[in-house]
This record gives structure tokens, sequence and C-alpha cells, in this order.
């Protein structure tokens, strides 16, 4: 890779990473704040450089490695493998459904509403595997686990972008809007920018950093932790996402 395109993909991960801390301001702060900053010429300028960037990026460098990469992941599960995100999706969904559906007033009934908590779940899991792989290599120093975290991490990437999609066309169906800035809306795209960054970083170095791979995607993980303890389940973050009363 040329001088020229790394300086483009570590800006990209500046970028994310930014934005992401941004996004995690907003959730903090309110949606007010959100809906503020990112109609403001900073905000809106900040959003259009990650899309060009990442424009320039499928464009001109490709990526190539990262679609092949992420194709072969799906195709690599063993029989643990598959016990465990079995087991970990069912006593997630148990406990969030559970909780949620006690509820009332909060808009479940909708076509979106199943595909939308599964793709979430199922990407929480597949992070959750991706951040015990990498708690293992700080341990074990090996590369193979390493690996291991990426791979989860890939397959967890699509997931969870899908699950924002999904989640933001039954705003649209249930709130007529797209996208509200709302604080776990923002908390979950922080999540995503943080991967995105991580996978950027990834692609750009590979195991030459095999701390910082690991760290990444731990604190990518405890960051969702975070999303679904305080954001969903304590009365710090007041939105439509709060099920704590």
């Amino acid at each position: 890779m040329t001088g020229l395109k790394k300086l483009c993909v570590l800006t990209t991960i500046v970028l994310l990473l930014f934005s992401a801390l941004t996004c995690i301001t907003g959730s903090i702060m309110g949606v007010q704040w959100s809906k503020w900053f990112f109609n403001t010429l900073p905000g809106e300028s900040l959003g259009l450089s990650i899309g060009l960037l990442f424009a320039a990026e499928l464009l001109g460098f490709g990526n190539i490695r990262f679609i092949t990469s992420a194709i072969r992941n799906w195709f690599r599960w063993s029989k643990a493998e598959i016990l465990i995100a079995i087991v970990l999706l069912i006593v997630i969904g148990f406990i969030y459904f559970t909780r949620i559906s006690s509820v009332q007033s909060h808009q479940l009934k909708s076509v979106f509403f199943v595909p939308h908590i599964f793709t979430c779940l199922l990407s929480y899991v597949f992070f959750a595997l991706a951040a015990f792989f990498s708690g293992k290599c700080l341990i074990d120093k090996k590369q193979e686990s390493e690996n291991n975290s990426y791979r989860f991490v890939c397959l967890g990437f699509p997931f969870l972008t899908a699950g924002i999609v999904l989640g933001s066309m039954w705003a649209m169906s249930a709130w007529g809007d797209w996208w509200s800035w709302d604080p776990k809306e923002s908390f979950s795209l922080a999540v995503w920018l943080v991967f995105a960054a991580f996978l950027h970083l990834r692609i750009l170095y590979g195991q030459r950093f095999l701390r910082l791979n690991c760290f990444w995607v731990i604190i990518g993980f405890l960051l969702i932790i975070l999303g679904v303890t305080l954001v969903n389940f304590s009365r710090i973050f007041a939105g439509l996402h709060n099920y704590s009363g």
C-alpha cells in the first residue's frame, strides 16, 4: 500500500473514532445537542469527510482483502463455536425480551421488530466471542487467538449494520423519522464507528500491533455492554429505547 493510501486510511480511522466520541457525547448530552452538532458546519463536514474517504477506499483501493476475508470467515465454524453462539443468543434474547415486553407503551408491533432485535443481538454474540478471543490473546500471546477475534468481528459487523438499518426503517414506520439522535441510536452508531475503525486498522497493519488489536476489540465490546446496561436499562439516558420505567 502506497504512502497516500495509508494516509487516507489512517485519516479515516481518526475521523471514525472522533465521530464515535461525538456520538457518545451526544448520548450523554441529549437529543437536542446531537441534532445541533450534526446540523452545524463542523458536524456536516465530519460526515462528508468520512463519506469521501470511504468512497476513495472503495473505488481506489478495492479493499478486496477485507471482502474475501469476511466471506471466508462465514464458513469457518467449529461445533463448539456454534454451540456457544446459540447459548449466548438464547440467554441474551431471554433477558432482553423479558425486560422490554413489560413496557406496554413501546411500539413493539412492527414487522421490523424481530429482525431488528435479532440482528443486533446476534452481532452482540459475535462481538462477545471476539472479545473473548482478544482476552485470550492477551494471555497466550498467540496470533491464532487474535485472528479468531478478527474473524468474529467480521461476522458481527454486517449484523450490527443490518440491525441499525432495520431499526431506522422501524423508526420511520413507527415515529415518522429515519433517525432522531435518540441516545440508543447515537450509542449504537458509536459502536459501529469504533469497529469500523478497527477493521480499517486491521486491514492496514494486520497483526503488527497485536495487543492494540485486542484492546480495541475489548473496548468496543465494553461499549456494547454500557449501551445495553446504561442506555437501555438505567435512568441516566432518557429516550425511546429506555426501559427503566
